[in-house]
């Protein structure tokens, strides 16, 4: 069981390498992408944004429990420092951009990083820059809603297999 597990950590980490390997992308290129993120609300600067909403809702959530006395002073002071530190990693040192691009570097060339960029300029591209993350949504929280609502039938039929072996 052990080098099974070995096995498949080293194929994953494999198949990870590719995709966060180090890649020159020329200058043309990134600025394409970096457009394309802008308009999909999807820049390092969103993304450090959300990140941080995130990370806050659940710090205040445990402060409030855990240390309901904490002074206002000290709860920002910790609001600065998560938005501080998210948005250094992120934007300042770029940790985002150099995971992202090269996603759209492998998949998409500059035609059709420019074709993209264009369409979303037009009335259709923008309902759908603002209706596809809602409908992401929607479909993460039905796959959510599947997975559990499955997951006693599937446990029960693999504990079945496993008793009859």
């Amino acid at each position: 069981m052990k080098t099974i597990n070995t096995a498949l950590i080293f194929l994953f980490s494999l198949s990870l390498s590719n995709s966060f390997a180090s890649t020159h992308i020329n200058n043309k290129k990134q600025l394409l992408i970096d457009t394309l993120l802008l308009q999909n609300n999807a820049s390092s600067i969103h993304v450090s944004d959300r990140l941080s909403k995130s990370y806050l809702q659940q710090i205040n959530a445990i402060l409030k429990q855990s240390n309901p006395n904490l002074g206002q002073e000290k709860i920002d002071a910790i609001q600065r420092k998560v938005k501080q530190t998210i948005h250094q990693h992120l934007v300042v040192k770029q940790q985002f951009s150099t995971l992202i691009s090269p996603i759209y570097d492998q998949n998409f060339s500059v035609v059709e990083l420019t074709m993209m960029i264009e369409f979303n300029k037009t009335d259709f591209g923008k309902k759908l820059l603002r209706v596809m993350p809602l409908i992401s949504n929607e479909a993460a929280y039905i796959y959510e809603e599947l997975e559990l609502d499955l997951a006693p039938e599937i446990n029960e039929q693999v504990l079945d297999i496993i008793k009859t072996e």
